[in-house]
This record gives C-alpha cells, sequence and structure tokens, in this order.
C-alpha cells in the first residue's frame, strides 16, 4: 500500500481515491517526475455495473494506480453514505487539465483511439494553446483491434517508438480499459488515463451529457444504495 495516498472509500464494493482535482493533478506530477508508472480509471455508474459480471473488468481495477469518481450520481451516493468526496474528477474535465500539466512540465503526450481527424484537432488545438506542448503521436486503431495480436503488437511498436510519458485512451469502456494491462508491460509509457470521448469533447465534435440523464441515472443508484452499509473507509491506500 502507498502510504502517501489519502484515505480510499468502498462505494458498491469499489475503492474509491479521495481526492480534490488539484491534489490529483499534483499527484499525478509527482509520481510522472518520479517515473512511476500506472493508470488512472474513472468510473461511472455503467463501470460499477459492469464491474458485478465482469472478472477481467475488476482485475483492471483492481491493479488500477489511481481510481477517482466521474460519475455524478456516485458523488451523491457518496455523500448519502456519509463519505463525501471533495470533488468529481470526470475524465473529460481531467484531459485537458493533465495536458496544461504536460504543457508546462513537459511532459510529451500520445492518443490512442478516437478517428484520425478528431486526434489531428486534438493535436492542432493543444499546440495553439500551448506553443510547445510535446505530442509524441497519434493513432485510431481499426474496429476489432483487440481480438488481433497483430495490431497489438503493432500498438506496442508504436508506443515504444514514440515513448510518450502520458497515453490518454479514447476508446469506451471497457475496451480502453481492458487494453491498458496488455500495453503497460511491454512498452516505456508512465501514465495511462482512460477517457472515453473526452477527445471529441475538446474538439467540439460531441458534447458531453446533460445533467438530466445523471439525474436520472442517481434515481436508480439510490435504490441500491438503500441496502448498503454504511461506508467503509481506510487511512490509507
Amino acid at each position: 500500500m502507498d502510504k502517501a495516498c489519502p484515505a480510499r472509500v468502498s462505494l458498491l464494493g469499489v475503492w474509491l481515491d479521495r481526492f480534490t482535482f488539484n491534489d490529483f493533478l499534483n499527484r499525478l506530477d509527482e509520481d510522472l517526475s518520479a517515473g512511476r508508472r500506472g493508470y488512472v480509471v474513472t468510473p461511472n455508474v455503467d463501470h460499477i455495473v459492469r464491474l458485478k459480471k465482469d472478472a477481467e473488468f475488476r482485475q483492471v481495477y483492481a491493479n488500477a494506480r489511481f481510481v477517482v469518481p466521474d460519475g455524478v450520481p456516485l458523488l451523491w451516493a457518496a455523500k448519502w453514505l456519509g463519505a463525501p468526496f471533495p470533488e468529481r474528477i470526470a475524465g473529460a474535465d481531467l484531459f485537458p487539465r493533465l495536458c496544461r500539466l504536460a504543457a508546462v512540465r513537459g511532459y510529451s503526450l500520445y492518443f490512442l483511439g478516437a478517428s484520425t481527424a478528431v486526434c489531428q484537432q486534438v493535436k492542432a488545438q493543444l499546440e495553439n494553446l500551448y506553443p510547445g506542448i510535446k505530442i509524441a503521436g497519434y493513432y485510431s486503431p481499426p474496429f476489432g483491434f483487440e481480438k488481433s495480436e497483430a495490431e497489438l503488437k503493432q500498438i506496442r511498436r508504436r508506443l515504444t517508438k514514440a515513448s510518450p510519458d502520458i497515453v490518454f485512451l479514447g476508446l469506451g469502456t471497457p475496451k480502453q480499459e481492458k487494453l491498458i494491462p496488455r500495453l503497460l508491460p511491454h512498452v516505456p509509457v508512465k501514465l495511462f488515463v482512460g477517457v472515453g470521448a473526452a477527445l471529441q469533447f475538446f474538439t467540439g465534435e460531441k458534447n458531453a451529457p446533460p445533467m438530466g440523464a445523471a439525474s436520472r441515472v442517481g434515481m436508480g443508484l439510490s435504490a441500491a444504495i438503500r441496502t448498503q452499509a454504511p461506508m467503509e473507509k481506510i487511512s490509507n491506500r
């Protein structure tokens, strides 16, 4: 266990880290500068449901360096159970803020997922916002790539050649999360972050879902947590 990590809480059987957004960015910066490797997952209610029935997905979560709450209903549930999270850390918000940190600190970035056109637009927008930012590359793998060992080897070769500090995966759940353990041991990447459609949100190709959708999901979640024991806490990760 990492003694430097703040208290974690268990929500519906999933351990989540409790950070403010700024503290989380500082922690990622510390890990990156120290050369510590790992990955971030950002659960929402769909993840919680999938974790109940998908053993491979559970293993990905168990080995994650950080698990921070994306879904608004998870924050509501934690508050209802008496252990509120300091802040929501959504993948769509984490992406631009981590890019800004990378620009300031000189960390290099790689985009894996979305379309080639979206990746090119993200690269152009970031270079306009932060002249000198290091974009090590991008790749939009073909449909069904995760079933092809040849394609996985190609991705590993691309990442090894680019040697980025941070890889953003925009492949959707559970594909992006399950891909990380198949890449991490084989490539010189310090940090993998699954961000779903954050690249499309950043370019404006897609709009973030409205809060009303979170409210409807939250009503279903509230029914589930009424049967849960009080929130568990541990002091250290």
